[in-house]
């Protein structure tokens, strides 16, 4: 299976964001560490999450509940809860 984002985009998205448990580093703290201008830095980030919004389009209509298989299957529910 191809890869999504680039290592470079994968490590700019975690630092910008938190997600290895650190704190958010700023667009200057990335690029000072990479040693590229901060704006690069802005573009690889908005690269990468243009990637991951298009990859969770193509998986949400892979999933689309009118196609020929029953999403209950994999263990996702599809009701729409009621409000009570």
């Amino acid at each position: 299976m191809k890869r999504l984002l680039t290592p470079r985009e994968l490590k700019v998205l975690i630092a910008r964001f938190g997600l290895s448990g650190d704190d958010q580093k700023t667009l200057r703290e990335i690029a000072a560490t990479d040693g590229v201008c901060p704006e690069r830095v802005r573009r690889i980030e908005g690269v990468g999450l243009r990637k991951l919004r298009e990859g969770a389009r193509d998986l949400q209509l892979y999933l689309e509940p009118d196609r020929d298989c029953d999403l209950r299957t994999y263990g996702i529910n599809t009701s729409v809860p009621e409000n009570t």
